[in-house]
């Protein structure tokens, strides 16, 4: 990662990536934990700039993913989205909405195949201080930890294009250059976004219906429980206690994939997930693979290299050099 420590209150950091893992392990001060759903080689960017009590993240890549974000406490995200999330915990939001939520609680994103996002991230005592100026009140003196507002198109879009071109381009780079400059566009952000979402209305989104998020809830959970032992189809049936045809409409419905896709993916992400971080010269792929449900080395080779791009040896061989080159 190249980054750039000016400050102790400010860091710039940005890499371009072709590993689903690298994406959580490059994001600062995020939690983030995530999924590739879709088949294929995977390719991310992703730029952050802190600058005191405000972080401005850029993330984009190129295939359908799972994520499980959690901010740093004490902040407020909202969410500019070139292209809006095919899911937003649990619902499709609308082409203008403006997402919005508490740091310290895991929002859950099904992407689209093409992402692109600007997330703004602000400190509370910031973010208070700019709304009592400008008169505004209820954007996080309230109980709702997520909230999803409906502005105006020409506002969003506005607000997207201003960040990109100041802080995300190669002519970007003389501009923050000097602290001051940074300083100056972030003064007049935060507020834009301010009374851009206070001007918004609440969205009427497509909320899952509670005998989907119940499905969902239970499936997944027999899945991430079981990831040694592949549960089939009349598994999950099963503990959702549905019909097969229920089941596949629910996860196609979120996830875009199969019952039996989603399965598999989350195990081969967790195989992936074990090469990579595996620091032993002789760990075997064998053992990995066998302790996520995989006992056909060449299926699982096939299956892996579709998923990935990649051979499951090619994974470990890439880690064992980056290890040595870190030793």
């Amino acid at each position: 990662m190249k980054v750039r420590q000016s400050a102790p209150a400010q860091f710039e950091c940005s890499e371009s990536f072709s590993d689903v893992d690298q994406l959580s392990e490059a994001t600062r001060a995020w939690d983030l934990d995530v999924t590739q759903l879709e088949r294929g080689p995977f390719e991310g960017s992703l730029r952050q700039v802190l600058c005191g009590q405000v972080l401005v993240s850029h993330i984009s890549f190129n295939r359908r993913v799972e994520l499980r974000a959690c901010a740093p406490p004490g902040t407020r995200t909202f969410g500019l989205h070139l292209a809006q999330p095919a899911h937003w915990c649990g619902a499709r939001p609308n082409e203008t909405d403006l997402q919005t939520h508490a740091g310290g609680e895991e929002v859950h994103v099904i992407t689209p195949t093409e992402y692109d996002a600007i997330l703004v991230t602000v400190g509370d005592v910031y973010l208070s201080g700019v709304c009592e100026r400008l008169g505004i009140e209820g954007l996080i003196e309230q109980n709702e930890v997520i909230k999803v507002l409906s502005c105006p198109k020409s506002q969003t879009k506005s607000l997207y294009n201003a960040v990109k071109n100041k802080v995300f381009t190669s002519e970007a780079d003389r501009f923050l250059h000097e602290q001051k400059n940074l300083e100056e566009f972030l003064n007049v952000l935060v507020p834009q976004i301010c009374r851009t979402a206070s001007s918004g209305r609440r969205s009427e989104w497509n909320y899952p219906t509670s005998l989907r998020r119940k499905v969902l809830e239970e499936a997944k959970e027999y899945i991430e429980y079981f990831g040694d032992d592949p549960p089939t189809i009349s598994d999950l049936c099963r503990v959702a206690k549905v019909s097969e045809r229920t089941l596949h409409y629910c996860f196609l419905e979120e996830f875009g994939v199969t019952p039996m896709a989603y399965t598999k993916a989350h195990r081969l992400n967790a195989a992936h997930k074990a090469l990579r971080r595996s620091g032993d010269s002789k760990t075997k792929i064998a053992d990995i693979a066998n302790r996520w449900g995989f006992w056909h080395m060449g299926q699982f080779a096939a299956d892996y290299r579709n998923m990935f791009g990649e051979l499951p040896s090619k994974t470990l061989q890439n880690n064992a050099t980056n290890f040595l080159s870190e030793a």
